[in-house]
């Protein structure tokens, strides 16, 4: 007796290989894209806090430079707040004492300090010679939607400010999957500025 020892693939075996093949390829891939997805997001979204803590770090560091009492020198002699601009009047030479600028020496004395928000653009404005006008600004972020500063209506709890912040990665567009938003809130107790 002879037998045949031909093997050979036929065409439903190699069309059922390249199928399983390419569900393993496209499952791999899916899972790539998937992962690849992921990281830029959560990579914009920690940039962003990472934003968002550096601006309220700087206001509450200057914040607690601010120096006056508004019972005695009037309301918002010492912190003004008007929509989304926060101004605070600092102590720049250290003295504890609210004075100005020494014409005779040209030393500089104390000064205003202020944040506003337009155009998605947190600026901080140095050695400001009143609460609203200042021409010596920079940018602290770009990705700014909102920015809330509140002053303390209660002063028998002491002054203090109630900042919210809020950002996205590209302010221009919505909020979604990678365009992440992230808001923050910090609340700075004003240890020099008095309020009774």
């Amino acid at each position: 007796m002879i037998f045949n020892q031909n093997k050979s693939l036929t065409l439903i075996e190699l069309i059922l290989a390249i199928t399983l093949v390419g569900v393993i390829i496209l499952g791999i891939n899916s899972i790539n894209i998937f992962s690849h997805y992921q990281v830029i997001s959560s990579d914009r979204r920690a940039k962003l806090q990472n934003d968002l803590s550096y601006c309220l770090d700087h206001i509450t560091k200057e914040g607690l430079r601010a120096i006056g009492n508004e019972k005695v020198f009037g309301l918002n002699s010492a912190v003004n707040v008007s929509g989304s601009r926060l101004s605070f009047f600092i102590d720049g030479n250290k003295n504890g004492r609210i004075d100005g600028v020494n014409t005779s020496t040209g030393a500089t004395g104390d000064y205003w300090i202020r944040y506003s928000l337009a155009s998605n653009q947190l600026s901080y404005c140095s050695t400001c010679t009143t609460a609203t006008s200042c021409s010596n600004c920079s940018v602290l972020s770009n990705k700014i939607t909102a920015f809330t500063p509140f002053k303390s209506a209660n002063f028998s709890s002491g002054t203090y400010i109630d900042v919210a912040i809020t950002g996205r990665w590209d302010p221009g567009s919505a909020v979604s999957a990678d365009n992440p938003e992230a808001s923050m809130r910090s609340t700075i107790q004003l240890p020099s500025v008095s309020s009774q």
